[in-house]
């Protein structure tokens, strides 16, 4: 069975769970191909596991036009390459899909966006042609249930968490601290986020202030990349925390750095489930995440970590401060989340369950 994997333009945890999709997927009777518009380095990474790849622009700020044209090619490569089914990533492909009529999965990777244009669109869309899609999935029960402000009935949602690969469960060395020689003695609270509105980091920054205040002993570290950076660097050269914080940047091998990190921090104020959430998680790096989306669902309503109000930075600060301060706790937090995410976030689970979808559309 031929599958075109379908996906916006994206940096870390949407292009990390396609290449774990390409990784696991069972090739004797799955041949995955992908759309996308990735760069030349994922590009060589995929081609070398002998994935097709069809480059195919599309991306949030798309177009009404752009996403008519990409439409066009995705019909096109469809009918040419004889593709069994297309499976759609996140809104804008997903209404790419739709409008190009070809049979499809759409998953929703995260919240449907505020009404506009494309929330019209898709909704239209949804109206005319919901018909071609066989099968919706969202990664969170919270997900689920937004879905029906775009008028797609809960009841033709399944929901598939997100999965991770074993081998990071097995990672313990203290990698980041080694890279950037902070030394024995010093604590470490990292972010890994892309750096726009909605992941919050801007709480993680003035959390971080305050906690500096009361301990000299901790650095803090963002990773990711995004168009907020130069503004986010600006916060802290004024807040005064320049000397103990670390802009890492993107890095393709995130998940596998956190180990031997003393806190993990996601403040987001929009989350469908979290993947670097995840990955902290099977490290066995207590967390603290923002109490939104999907976010509960992944701590246990809280029994793997601290849950925070969302955009409450002092509430961030006083949780920070906690986990330091109580190393039994930190402890405790950390094997309940490893276990969480060992028991039930796992990408061999994850992709079981997206072949039972992929069988059961009847599209060999």
């Amino acid at each position: 069975m031929r599958i075109l994997h379908l996906v916006r333009r994206s940096e870390g945890g949407l292009k990390s769970h396609i290449l774990t999709i390409a990784r696991g997927l069972d090739k004797t009777r799955f041949e995955m191909e992908i759309a996308a518009s990735f760069d030349e380095p994922t590009i060589r990474y995929i081609s070398g596991m002998g994935i097709k790849y069809f480059p195919v622009e599309i991306s949030d700020r798309s177009s009404p036009g752009e996403i008519l044209r990409a439409a066009a090619r995705l019909r096109g490569i469809v009918k040419k390459e004889g593709i069994n089914l297309v499976h759609a990533h996140g809104f804008v492909a997903g209404l790419v899909a739709q409008v190009s009529g070809v049979q499809s999965v759409i998953t929703f990777h995260n919240f449907p966006p505020d009404k506009g244009l494309k929330w019209i669109g898709f909704r239209e869309a949804e109206k005319c042609l919901g018909r071609r899609t066989c099968q919706y999935i969202a990664v969170s029960e919270a997900l689920r249930e937004s879905l029906s402000s775009i008028g797609i009935d809960r009841y033709r949602v399944k929901v598939i968490y997100n999965g991770i690969d074993d081998e990071l469960f097995d990672s313990r060395e203290p990698v980041l601290k080694r890279e950037f020689n902070i030394g024995e003695g010093f604590k470490l609270v990292v972010c890994v986020a892309r750096l726009i509105p909605e992941k919050g980091v801007e709480y993680f920054i003035r959390a971080a202030s305050l906690l500096k205040r009361d301990r000299d002993d901790v650095y803090f570290m963002l990773i990711g990349d995004g168009p907020m950076r130069g503004y986010l660097e600006g916060m802290v050269g004024e807040l005064g925390l320049s000397e103990r914080f670390i802009f890492a940047g993107y890095r393709e091998d995130a998940g596998r750095l956190l180990s031997g990190c003393d806190i993990f921090v996601l403040p987001s104020l929009k989350e469908g489930l979290g993947i670097s959430l995840l990955e902290a998680m099977a490290s066995k790096v207590p967390c603290i995440a923002s109490k939104v989306g999907g976010i509960p669902e992944v701590l246990g309503e809280g029994m793997g970590g601290i849950l925070v109000k969302p955009g409450d930075y002092m509430e961030l600060y006083a949780a920070m401060r906690y986990l330091l301060n109580n190393r039994d706790k930190s402890v405790e937090l950390a094997e309940k989340g490893y276990n969480l995410a060992k028991n039930g976030f796992r990408s061999a689970d994850m992709i079981k369950d997206l072949e039972s979808v992929y069988l059961s559309t009847g599209l060999m």
